[in-house]
């Protein structure tokens, strides 16, 4: 730890014995210090007047002054880049006044201690010698006084705001965001990345998270359900219109929401009663009440729906998982459970309630300890295999063949069974948290998945690799393939919008182009290996 002094000393401490190691002494008053990333240096600067305010550069293994920077501004000091190559300070020429134009001064570290001598790597006029210098994690860009600009040839990426000078910046740990707060207390957030943002397109369903979504089976209906709003509202995704508002109205939230295969009936669960509601999709009417076992008496009985599922084939067969630990096929229209599973031993909830696409197969996960995934003959109710799972499965599906299942959990696990046999055909490792969608594509070869990570991942089947990732601001619970898997379509855990992602490359290319808010750097055009580059633009 450094500690400057107004006479102009510098402590600098060791923090597990509290023991001094060094004391420094500049040539002013010290009122900055920091230290270099590798530890090594520590400039040392503070405010003097005009001509005599220096950068001092010294190494904390020896306490000896290796450097001086004259001529800069050292009210806020010097900012050193993650790389340890490269030292940001202010500038001024001395026949200027105080406080007068200034300029940002960039400076070869590397090459200023080996001769001896400040090497100026870039000079960019018109500066304020109030702000600091913030460099981005892979030492490329530096935001300063009011712009943001690549440090290796001083081109500017943006100009900031001008309501009032930008006081302090802060760049993302992926590098692609930056934000700068202003004299007039407002905070401004830049996407900095060459391609702008990533997604297609949005739509902006409810007040708060949505935890399920669901496509009817010719995919041109969505349906989504706002956890806290209690609302189910149906979407025409070919013109991205809402086209019922309210449908399945739960007082209490919707924790579950399902479609049948040709968009006429809806169905919600709630997430604290034993109710599952059946919806006429033009009219938005309630069309059944399905009491999934008795109401809870107080707070520790276990009665919410977690999971509701038309049969593919015939819609008058509806599934439901409830928390009471029993899974149903519900004949609906007569209001009558046709089956009734108990899916775990111990009575543990139970997650889901998924039919295969040809109706014939009903798979079942029950919650951990000791969680299960059981594949039932739904029509006549016997159990055909039982597995054990490494825990709760909150995202799951059939491939469209019906012969393989697909699910992920807590602490990101993912699998894939053979239907008929409940072998397990791959496993796959990627997420570092609960995985909370899964989907297949039509083809079986890919798979997709959302996790509490704030990362959707595409998969190879066959291989078990990861094909792609796509990292989100606010997660996703829910993920589907849509348009011939050429897109994704996402629901917002936090912020209530459906989003929607091309997977095609060439439209993802016109949107790149389209989205292009600077010219490529060198090191960008090798990066993302773009052709048309060059030295000059």
């Amino acid at each position: 730890m450094a500690i400057p002094s107004q006479n102009n000393s510098v402590k600098i401490l060791d923090t597990t014995t509290g023991k001094e190691i060094q004391t420094l002494t500049a040539t002013n008053v010290v009122e900055h210090v920091q230290f270099s990333p590798d530890g090594q240096l520590l400039s040392v600067s503070g405010d003097s007047p005009v001509g005599e305010s220096n950068i001092e550069l010294w190494s904390t293994v020896t306490g000896k002054k290796l450097l001086t920077i004259p001529g800069s501004i050292g009210l806020f000091g010097a900012d050193f880049s993650p790389d340890n190559k490269l030292l940001r300070t202010g500038l001024f020429d001395e026949d200027q006044l105080k406080f007068g134009p200034v300029a940002i001064g960039i400076w070869d570290l590397e090459a200023s201690l080996s001769s001896g001598k400040p090497q100026l790597k870039i000079r960019l006029e018109n500066g304020d010698v109030l702000q600091a210098g913030v460099f981005s994690p892979d030492s490329q860009w530096l935001i300063s006084a009011n712009i943001i600009f690549n440090v290796n040839n001083g081109e500017v990426l943006q100009n900031l705001t001008n309501e009032l000078t930008p006081f302090w910046g802060i760049f993302s740990p992926d590098g692609q965001s930056a934000a700068y707060g202003t004299m007039s207390g407002n905070v401004h957030i830049s996407n900095i990345s060459p391609f702008g943002n990533p997604e297609l397109r949005s739509l902006e369903c409810h007040k708060g998270p949505i935890y399920q979504i669901a496509t009817n089976e010719n995919k041109n209906l969505l349906v989504t359900a706002g956890f806290f709003e209690g609302e189910a509202h149906l979407w025409d995704l070919n013109k991205g219109q809402k086209l019922i508002s309210a449908v399945g109205y739960h007082e209490d939230g919707i924790s579950t929401v399902a479609i049948n295969a040709d968009g006429s009936r809806i169905a919600t669960g709630s997430p604290h009663t034993p109710e599952v509601k059946v919806w006429d999709a033009s009219s938005g009417e309630e069309l059944a009440t399905l009491e999934h076992g008795p109401a809870a008496t107080d707070w520790v009985v276990r009665t919410g729906i977690v999971h509701v599922d038309f049969n593919p084939i015939d819609d008058r067969y509806l599934a439901a998982a409830g928390a009471d630990g029993t899974a149903r096929i519900w004949d609906w229209a007569a209001g009558e459970a046709v089956h009734i599973f108990t899916p775990h031993p111990k009575n543990n909830a139970v997650m889901s309630a998924k039919f295969s696409p040809d109706g014939s197969r009903l798979a079942t996960f029950t919650t951990a300890p000791d969680a299960l995934l059981k594949v039932w003959d739904a029509n006549s109710g016997k159990e055909l295999w039982a597995i054990p799972v490494p825990g709760m499965a909150w995202g799951y599906c059939f491939s469209s063949d019906g012969q393989q299942l697909a699910a992920g959990g807590t602490t990101g696990w993912l699998r894939m069974w053979d239907i008929n046999s409940g072998k397990e055909i791959v496993t796959l490792a990627g997420h570092e948290r609960t995985i909370i969608g899964v989907d297949l594509s039509d083809d079986e070869s890919r798979l997709v998945t959302a996790g509490y990570d704030n990362a959707i991942r595409i998969w190879d089947t066959a291989t078990g690799a990861e094909i792609t990732r796509l990292s989100l601001l606010y997660g996703a619970n829910s993920v589907l393939f849509h348009q011939d898997d050429t897109q994704l379509i996402t629901s917002g855990s936090a912020d209530g919008v459906i989003r929607f992602y091309t997977l095609d490359l060439a439209e993802l290319v016109e949107i790149a182009k389209s989205r292009i808010t600077r010219p490529f750097t060198l090191a960008e055009c090798e990066q993302y290996r773009i052709e048309f580059c060059s030295a000059e633009e």
